[in-house]
């Protein structure tokens, strides 16, 4: 019977190590925000005020465009259609980029600010690259695949480890 006991009690040791932890955090965190995205009444949000907003930020920069749903129409005579889906959001990167947050040992109001750096930071990617998509667009079908495809995805990837290593770096230093 305490055979048994120390040997439940060493299946659960390596919840201990400080890099298992972390990774067991960062793919719950991951998972149940994925989950949490993944519900069609959230989707379809992130979907309307991405639209929404990229509208509003085209028309305040001089590009005349037009909502119909979740599709946005470019008006300079270029037929130019550009459709809103959840990848346009930047939720993925932002989840990612929690997760990476949320398992990390520093003190829970390090988290708290990164965790609002983090939404401001990459709220502010995504729509400069969802602009520049559109310039691209209009001006190139060609280029605009090249940037869509290659070039913003790289550089989102780039842009969230960036991040992430330097707020962990600042979380790390301020830490004590």
């Amino acid at each position: 019977m305490k055979q048994k006991a120390i040997n439940q009690k060493n299946s659960f040791k390596w919840l201990q190590n400080p890099f298992f932890l972390y990774i067991l955090i960062t793919i719950v965190c991951l998972l149940l925000l994925l989950v949490y995205v993944s519900q069609a009444s959230v989707s379809i949000f992130l979907e309307k005020w991405t639209t929404i907003l990229l509208n509003s930020i085209l028309n305040l920069i001089h590009i005349k465009t037009r909502m119909n749903g979740n599709l946005i129409l470019l008006l300079d005579g270029s037929q130019i259609k550009f459709q809103i889906i959840p990848d346009c959001t930047g939720i993925y990167p932002l989840i990612i980029l929690i997760s990476l947050m949320a398992g990390f040992p520093v003190k829970f109001l390090k988290k708290i600010i990164g965790l609002g750096m983090a939404i401001v930071c990459t709220f502010v990617f995504n729509y400069v690259r969802l602009v520049l998509l559109f310039i691209i667009g209009r001006a190139s079908a060609k280029w605009f695949d090249v940037a869509h495809l290659i070039i913003w995805q790289v550089s989102f990837v780039v842009f969230i480890v960036l991040f992430f290593f330097g707020w962990m770096q600042w979380a790390k230093k301020t830490n004590t």
